[in-house]
């Protein structure tokens, strides 16, 4: 719930500060995250303060992308391609996540806390592969029909302009 009440606030507010400044917000806040315990292992204290942390943390990073440099290097296509998908990244996460890892425990690899930084990368990797191709699947079989089949029953909004 509060990563959706931020990004209505970033929908429909425009922040006044520069642009740097959610840039700050951004790296205290990860710095904060990585500090917590996780709440991927039961950590009431990590699942209450961590969820909100991370809503703030992209909150900026999509402020930040809208409004600096920045947003040229979110333009390059494949970067672009995963926002169409974005939707289904957002659905698909935690099931990329528990498979990714059912599948390198099965192979003999450890995932957890003390996991080494080389086995951490392919995990990374599993699980975006795993959450990208449910997101496309998703996207070419439910959403964009939808969108197809309803977008004339609903007017068009305008944006948040990133000037």
């Amino acid at each position: 719930p509060e990563s959706i009440l931020a990004g209505i606030a970033l929908a429909t507010y425009k922040p006044r500060w520069h642009w740097a400044i959610s840039i700050g917000v951004v790296i205290a806040a990860g710095y904060f995250f990585v500090l917590l315990p996780s709440p991927f292992e039961g950590s009431k204290i990590g699942m209450m303060i961590a969820f909100p942390v991370a809503a703030v943390m992209f909150a900026a990073l999509v402020d930040a992308g809208l409004r600096s440099p920045l947003r040229q290097v979110l333009s390059f296509p494949p970067l672009a391609y995963l926002g169409t998908v974005s939707y289904g990244l957002y659905v698909f996460h935690l099931v990329g996540l528990f498979k990714a890892k059912e599948l390198l425990e099965a192979q003999g690899y450890v995932i957890d806390q003390t996991t080494r930084p080389g086995v951490f990368a392919l995990y990374l990797a599993t699980t975006m592969a795993i959450t990208v191709a449910l997101a496309r699947v998703s996207y070419y079989l439910l959403e964009k029909p939808i969108d197809e089949r309803f977008k004339h029953k609903f007017s068009a909004l305008a944006s948040r302009s990133a000037n």
